[in-house]
């Protein structure tokens, strides 16, 4: 399944897979990456429950700024139907340039990753 799944970028660029748990640990194995999420799964990295709290989230959070890396967020339709946007989230000012976000005109694709894998 994971060689499929890769083998839809060949030609595009390279394509790691990691089994490191959360994007902190991403971040240490790939300094300067951009990691490209939907505001799901961007909503879960900057959940405290995953670090111990909010101290240990924004340690992390440091962590990816000070490596370089960036997370590039697109919208998706949340569980109630409305197509949401990054806005911060309520994070400290010193995390804005961590997160970039793309608005509903640079992107919309109101299907998922699941869902275009089906169709192929």
């Amino acid at each position: 399944e994971v060689e499929r799944r890769v083998a839809q970028f060949a030609g595009v660029g390279p394509v790691w897979v990691t089994r490191a748990p959360i994007f902190a640990r991403k971040a240490e194995l790939f300094p300067g990456a951009a990691f490209v999420l939907g505001w799901d799964t961007a909503i879960r990295v900057i959940d405290p429950k995953y670090y111990g709290g909010e101290s240990g989230r924004d340690a992390a959070l440091r962590a990816m700024r000070d490596l370089d890396c960036r997370v590039v967020v697109g919208g998706r339709v949340d569980a109630a139907g409305a197509f949401r946007v990054w806005d911060g989230a309520g994070l400290a000012d010193e995390f804005g340039e961590l997160f970039v976000a793309l608005t509903e005109e640079d992107f919309r694709l109101d299907v998922s990753s699941t869902q275009l894998r089906a169709r192929l």
